[in-house]
């Protein structure tokens, strides 16, 4: 842009926009708020922090044993409501750890810290 118009353009109160865009930044890890057994036997519904840009959502749930660690960690499908993700196939009676993950167009985030309840 020639200087002329530039100061044309100071003059008639519009202000210059950086064309400068501002990278990608990794998203933080969602944060489970609640974990509340379902309607049915073995469902359960975790609600979590909505991550603004985020593609989508992983859960991975596990059984805790008797030493009260969790057991092999399974993953579900992914989601891409974070409202509450329904988590199906769970033995009434046996409490279990859940950790989520969001997606963004830098990867995934980090785990979640977990969240511990006993299936009905």
């Amino acid at each position: 842009m020639a200087a002329a118009s530039i100061k044309k353009l100071k003059l008639s109160g519009f202000q210059t926009v950086s064309s400068t865009r501002t990278p990608a930044q990794p998203l933080p890890p969602p944060v489970i708020l609640k974990a509340e057994n379902g309607p049915a036997t073995g469902q359960m519904g975790i609600k979590v922090t909505a991550i603004p840009k985020a593609l989508s959502y992983e859960v991975q749930v596990a059984p805790i044993g008797a030493d009260g660690k969790p057991g092999a960690w399974k993953l579900l499908p992914p989601f891409t409501n974070s409202r509450t993700i329904s988590v199906t196939g769970l033995t009434p009676g046996t409490s279990y750890a859940f950790q989520v993950r969001a997606l963004g167009k830098l990867g995934y985030t980090e785990w979640s810290d977990s969240a511990t309840r006993m299936s009905i």
